[in-house]
């Protein structure tokens, strides 16, 4: 039974869960709020720092800025690979305005931006509009792993 750490993107709670479990969508044990979802978390410093240092799943963040079309276009790209790499990795976004701190840490050069961390380090970025495709080979190589793409739903938008 291979385990992993989850932190609770609303009480920042670590949580262990069992990878056979997670098509169960296990829940934190300290509120009840669902572990893994299928629809991008937008995150601040803090909850960036708590996921990229205690969660044993890879941290995929987005990077983006309101004034940005090219963000605005790559919305619809996100969500899908969130429902699509759910259980695989924890998908966030953050405002490069409002988190200028992480902004500047990564040394931002566009958005959007999109950083693959593993153990706390960054391990992979790309930058600019991406087909699903694009987006979700990137994914695969850098996951190491192999999926279908999960159905688009504009309700998540």
């Amino acid at each position: 039974m291979e385990n992993e750490m989850l932190v609770c993107t609303h009480c920042l709670a670590v949580n262990r869960a069992a990878r056979e479990h997670f098509s169960d969508c296990p829940l934190c044990a300290s509120c009840g709020t669902a572990l893994l979802s299928e629809h991008p978390v937008d995150a601040d410093l803090e909850l960036f720092q708590h996921l990229t240092a205690e969660s044993s799943l890879p941290v995929v963040a987005d990077f983006w800025g309101a004034w940005s079309e090219d963000c605005h276009e790559m919305v619809s790209v996100f969500i899908t690979m969130t429902k699509t790499f759910k259980g695989d990795a924890v998908f966030i976004k953050i405002n490069s305005e409002s988190e200028q701190v992480l902004a500047g840490r990564y040394d931002l050069r566009s958005v959007p931006t999109f950083i693959l961390f593993k153990d706390g380090k960054e391990y992979h970025r790309l930058s600019g509009e991406l087909t699903e495709l694009e987006f979700k080979s990137w994914l695969e190589r850098y996951l190491r792993v192999k999926r279908e793409i999960a159905p688009f739903n504009p309700n998540l938008v």
